[in-house]
């Protein structure tokens, strides 16, 4: 997913962007605000994972490890939320 910034880029044609323009057709405003609802929902993810310090700031160790350690602060933070 990506937001405006990326409409126009490479990445373009791999990314789910919203449509730019004022006369968009009711399919392509109802997209875009899909779009923007679920662009809310990551972005709280992602806050959410932030709360570990080892994902907050800059990775410091092997990227082996990388995708592990995000697996593991991705469960754990999902354990977490689901007993509140």
């Amino acid at each position: 997913m990506g937001d405006k910034g990326y409409i126009s880029g490479d990445l373009q044609h791999v990314l789910f962007t919203p449509y730019k323009g004022r006369n968009l057709t009711p399919q392509q405003a109802e997209y875009n605000v899909a779009l923007q609802e679920f662009r809310v929902v990551v972005e709280h993810s992602f806050g959410h994972l932030k709360q570990w310090g080892c994902l907050a700031g800059e990775w410091r160790s092997s990227l082996e490890k990388l995708d592990v350690v995000f697996v593991v602060c991705v469960c754990i933070t999902n354990m977490k939320t689901k007993r509140v």
